[in-house]
């Protein structure tokens, strides 16, 4: 009875050490588990399903204007993705990819820095380069009043995507700002460049890419001044370029037109050289 005793003490004590070493284990297993789910910064998950989202609705964006070019067009020649949806994709998806980890932080850290309006004001360059070519007579895609309601309609699609994901992004900008993703001003200039591109893109290659040197400048300025990071303003330039590009292959109202209607009322655009001013002239016939 006595060795039948000690042999069951024996054992005892053998499931007592063993069950209190994989208590020590389970205990240290869920101390490192607590201390991972202390130091997880629940604003990257959080952007990341954003971000996910903001690619799958670019996704369907894409596949209904390519389904509604097929039914337009009697012989299609539209591809799923275009040369055009390429590079605003590309830079969407970089700005995005930016948000996380320190790498927007190092390259702002790299880049000189300066303090400078002059972004407020060349960021509607673009727009500018193309009611002045208008003016002067060179050859363009559509009419003036087209033109402005395309621009209209691609400044007000792009603003309200680029609110919308201010709000629900709500990254603090370098300069200590809220709402920092993607960058307003290079969202405007760049709708404004693509605008001009598809308008003179046929006709003179020079004026049609010469918004986009005003628009990048913008971008660049919107960085160095310390306003925004590289994501918000990549980002922001593929939103631009991408809604302009939706909206030109689209034409929505394209056949709206009020004055087209009315052929006692015309508009005539007129530049002065030497005056050096632009002028409306507005001509009816009663």
């Amino acid at each position: 009875m006595q060795y039948s005793l000690f042999c069951d003490l024996n054992i005892l004590l053998n499931c007592y050490s063993h069950y209190y070493l994989c208590f020590n284990n389970l205990r240290e297993i869920l101390n490192n588990f607590r201390f991972l789910i202390s130091i997880i910064d629940y604003s990257i998950f959080f952007q990341t399903i954003t971000m996910i989202k903001i690619l799958l609705i670019y996704l369907i964006l894409f596949l209904s204007v390519n389904v509604y070019s097929q039914k337009k067009d009697t012989i299609n020649k539209n591809t799923l993705i275009t040369k055009n949806e390429i590079i605003p994709i590309s830079l969407i998806t970089a700005g995005s990819i930016l948000n996380f980890g320190n790498r927007k932080y190092d390259f702002q850290s790299y880049i000189k820095k300066t303090n400078t309006n002059v972004d407020d004001y060349i960021q509607y360059a673009p727009t500018g380069i193309m009611y002045i070519s208008d003016a002067i007579g060179i050859k363009h895609k559509n009419t003036a009043f087209n033109q402005t309601k395309y621009l209209f309609l691609s400044e007000l699609s792009a603003g309200l995507i680029v609110l919308f994901l201010k709000n629900i992004s709500n990254i603090e900008s370098p300069n200590k700002e809220n709402y920092s993703f993607p960058s307003g001003h290079t969202t405007q200039s760049f709708v404004g460049a693509t605008t001009l591109y598809n308008e003179f893109k046929d006709y003179n290659k020079l004026i049609a890419y010469s918004g986009y040197f005003f628009s990048s400048a913008t971008g660049i300025l919107r960085i160095t001044n310390n306003k925004h990071w590289i994501s918000d303003v990549l980002c922001g330039a593929g939103i631009g370029i991408i809604i302009t590009n939706v909206i030109y292959k689209l034409e929505p109202l394209k056949n709206w037109n009020p004055f087209k209607q009315k052929q006692n009322l015309s508009f005539y655009p007129n530049y002065n050289y030497f005056n050096q001013n632009i002028s409306l002239t507005v001509k009816i016939i009663l």
